[in-house]
Formats: C-alpha cells, sequence, structure tokens
C-alpha cells in the first residue's frame, strides 16, 4: 500500500507483445460527496423467519468523481476495499433489523413501521444515506 504520494509506472510483456500504465498518489485524500443504498435482494422488505439476511447495495461517489461500489452482495465489489474501511452501518431499530459492518441486514423480529438502515462515511466526511426497509 502506498505510504507517500508519487507516481509510477506499471509494465507488463506477453507474446511480443507489451505496455503499460502510469499511476499517481495524490497527498490529499479524495472524500466521500456521496452515497447511494439500495437493498440487494428483497427491495423494500425482508421476508422469511428470523435471521433471514440482505445485502446492501452500497455505492460511494468520491469528490474526484471517483465510484466506487464498496459493499454489495455479501462481498467487496471493490475486490480490496472491505465495506467497514469506509462505511459505518446502522439501524433505527436493531431489536428488529441489524445490520453488520459489511452492510449486511438481518431480520431479527417483526416491526410496525419501516426500520431505516444507514450507511455513513466513516473517514471524517459528512456523507450518509437511509433506506427503509419493512420487516
Amino acid at each position: 500500500a502506498p505510504t507517500q504520494a508519487g507516481s509510477t509506472t506499471i509494465t507488463g510483456s506477453f507474446g511480443g507483445k507489451s505496455g503499460g500504465t502510469s499511476i499517481a498518489i495524490a497527498s490529499t485524500q479524495a472524500a466521500v460527496t456521496s452515497l447511494e443504498v439500495a437493498s440487494t435482494t428483497t427491495g423494500s422488505t425482508l421476508t422469511g423467519l428470523v435471521g433471514t439476511a440482505d445485502t446492501l447495495t452500497v455505492t460511494a461517489t468520491f469528490d474526484d468523481n471517483t465510484v466506487l461500489a464498496v459493499a454489495n452482495s455479501g462481498a467487496y465489489s471493490s475486490s480490496w476495499l472491505p465495506p467497514s474501511s469506509l462505511l459505518d452501518f446502522t439501524s433505527s431499530i436493531p431489536a428488529s433489523v441489524q445490520v453488520s459492518s459489511q452492510g449486511v441486514a438481518t431480520l431479527q423480529a417483526n416491526y410496525h413501521s419501516a426500520v431505516t438502515v444507514t450507511a455513513s462515511d466513516s473517514c471524517g466526511g459528512s456523507a450518509s444515506v437511509g433506506v427503509d426497509l419493512f420487516a
């Protein structure tokens, strides 16, 4: 992992072909400017027995216009960035719907109205978004 600003060029060759690309590491951290969140499989309702789980899809947009799917399908959709390294997840009624640090919402009990599950930037920014789930 980079520890300081700078740039490098990565090159490779195979079968007589070669290519390369330059990578620059900035000295400033890109900030999350917006988050989008949605339920992956159940829409807005967690149905089934206690323990039924659904993974939230969270997409972060940074101030340099980079867009990154952070949490999706119970895996690191970015292939290298666990959701917990960038986001905090909370539930307005954890006794009904719990949400893990990786964005997996789990049904604990039925509830009479929507339970808001929120994803927030954990890196010091103010970006935050919620999705209402019915349990």
